[in-house]
């Protein structure tokens, strides 16, 4: 009698195959394309976040410097730690056709001894009216342009690190400007004058530019860096007298609490 054969696969069940090539293949094809589409999308949103990290401190960091400025700095003796460099620069204008004089040296200052000092830098005004011949013509104005090259005072360790090759830095640049300007012949003591006069001598726009990212140069150091990626403007209002700390003293603070009001007829000029 011969022997019945019997199936290795049990009774009912059907036989299972394996994935063929083709299979296989059209599998690995549809991983690869979307872990390239992964892959490509992956750095923009690193870039987004990064944009969104920087300006976060930049509009944490801005609050600081407004205050610290608009206050005269009082009780903030951490700020010259964070800043590397403030230069200054100053330009002569004919207050008569606003034709340039002459262009001044920048003067690069690295060492403070107080957050006194700094500030005081950092608080000269933008404009100063001079009339070295009597009368309101033949005048100059002293346009000043300054900026400070600061790490940052927010953010992370990274970016707060003493290691310039890895902190956050960027580059401030401050303007104290009067509110508004107006002619020599303006400025009299007529009574309907009288609020431009005070406006004049006792209310100031506060601009701060902040610029990034600073990186260091060829010559080891930021000063030949000229071009930034990106930009931030804030701006706000300041009120009270912006003077000296002392006589000749070369830095200037905003008192908040003091205010003037020149009483000089309008044949004479107002500084």
């Amino acid at each position: 009698m011969k022997p019945v054969s019997q199936s290795i696969f049990p009774a009912g069940r059907p036989r299972e195959r394996a994935f063929t090539m083709v299979e296989i293949v059209l599998s690995l094809a549809v991983i690869a394309i979307a872990m390239v589409a992964i892959i490509g999308v992956l750095p923009l949103g690193l870039n987004v976040q990064t944009e969104n990290r920087e300006e976060s401190i930049i509009s944490q960091d801005a609050v600081i410097w407004m205050e610290a400025i608009r206050g005269g700095a009082q009780g903030m003796e951490y700020l010259p730690n964070f800043v590397q460099e403030v230069a200054i620069k100053q330009d002569l204008r004919n207050l008569d056709t606003f034709n340039l004089i002459s262009t001044g040296s920048t003067v690069y200052s690295n060492i403070f001894n107080n957050a006194a000092e700094l500030m005081g830098l950092l608080s000269l005004p933008k404009y100063v009216t001079e009339y070295p011949n009597p009368g309101p013509t033949n005048g100059v104005r002293i346009e000043r342009y300054i900026y400070a090259d600061v790490r940052a005072l927010n953010g992370n360790m990274a970016d707060q690190g003493v290691d310039a090759d890895f902190a956050f830095k960027y580059r401030l640049f401050p303007e104290l400007v009067p509110i508004q300007h107006m002619q020599t012949n303006e400025l009299n003591t007529n009574i309907v004058n009288i609020p431009l006069r005070i406006l004049s001598t006792n209310l100031y726009e506060l601009r701060l530019t902040f610029r990034w990212p600073l990186v260091i140069g060829a010559g080891g150091d930021y000063r030949s860096q000229n071009s930034f990626q990106k930009s931030l403007t804030f701006r706000t209002l300041v009120s009270g007298t912006v003077l000296p700390f002392t006589n000749n003293s070369p830095y200037f603070f905003v008192n908040p609490r003091q205010f003037t009001y020149d009483y000089r007829p309008a044949n004479q000029p107002t500084p």
